[in-house]
């Protein structure tokens, strides 16, 4: 009687982590290999010698990794071979989480294109709207440190971020932002600029896995905006889903600048402000104050206040 292949040598809770950093990655493993974000159709996934079965792949989430293909999966991931075989890190731990995360935005590209496909026309009626007297004009208004609070309705929980406002460029402003969600930390690049009578803020975060769009009525055409005290801008939009890739997010936000406090130098505020962001990521429905939170970025509107 032929004994057949030899069992594979496994690692426990490795098949775990795959699922969940190939959940993390927003990429698909299953039978309908024509989904565009589908592991076969990477190309780094052939490159690194994986399954070209999606019944092999299910294989190994189902009973963990070979030892023959460990590697491989590791240099997909871009993360060390040890983090896919330590027991102590589990597969929905923060620190692996953190791991996939930082590994996906080393790897990513950072230069997203912006308008190079867009007709000539929309290019030349984007650089009347900004032109550099107002770029500066609005630099000068925006230029700062905010506390951010973003709500994803229908859900109630409120996330905290901030962001900085930091460069005048040709036509445009450019901004960064940091959100600490689900147990892991996101950065984000803006650029800001205005069309018609708003501002337009496009974002992306530094990994790509998100790219979204906010818009707020522009303060410089509006005296009572302008002269808010403490300044704030209300600002609605849409993005794709931090949560499920295979969805997108409205997205109503509150961003409040910050008084200048103890830190003068803009880097060093913008990190206080990240690090007061990581003391509290949400303000659950359960919260004594989220009530009041919540009223206050749902109830902001581009031409009133906050109530």
């Amino acid at each position: 009687m032929s004994p057949g292949r030899p069992r594979k040598t496994r690692i426990p809770g490795s098949g775990d982590k795959l699922r969940r950093a190939l959940e993390i990655l927003g990429l698909s493993w299953g039978k309908r290999h024509a989904a565009a974000r589908h592991v076969l159709r990477d190309g780094r996934w052939a490159e690194c010698g994986l399954p070209k079965s999606v019944n092999t792949i299910a294989e190994d989430i189902r009973l963990g990794l070979p030892l023959g293909r460990l590697a491989g999966y590791a240099a997909f991931l871009n993360i060390p071979i040890g983090l896919l075989q330590d027991e102590a890190v589990p597969a929905h731990s923060a620190p692996f989480a953190q791991a996939v995360f930082a590994a996906r935005e080393e790897a990513a590209a950072l230069n997203l294109p912006f308008v190079k496909s867009f007709d000539k026309s929309f290019c030349r009626h984007l650089y009347a709207c900004n032109p550099q007297t107002y770029i500066n004009a609005l630099f000068g208004l925006l230029r700062g440190v905010y506390a951010l609070r973003a709500v994803f309705p229908p859900s109630r929980e409120i996330h905290n971020g901030c962001a900085l406002v930091h460069a005048a460029e040709d036509h445009c402003l450019r901004a960064e932002a940091f959100m600490p969600f689900r147990h892991t930390d996101i950065r984000f690049e803006a650029t800001i600029f205005r069309w018609g009578g708003n501002l337009h803020l496009s974002y992306y975060s530094r990994d790509l896995y998100t790219f979204g769009r906010l818009l707020t009525e522009d303060p410089l055409r509006h005296f009572a905006v302008a002269n808010r005290r403490p300044f704030h801008l209300a600002l609605a939009g849409v993005a794709d889903s931090l949560i499920e890739s295979r969805t997108f997010d409205i997205v109503r936000c509150l961003a409040k600048r910050l008084d200048d406090g103890p830190e003068t130098d803009l880097t060093d505020r913008y990190a206080a402000a990240c690090r007061e962001a990581r003391l509290r990521p949400t303000v659950f429905p359960a919260d004594p104050d989220h009530a009041r939170l919540l009223d206050q970025v749902l109830a902001a509107r581009p031409s009133g206040g906050v109530r």
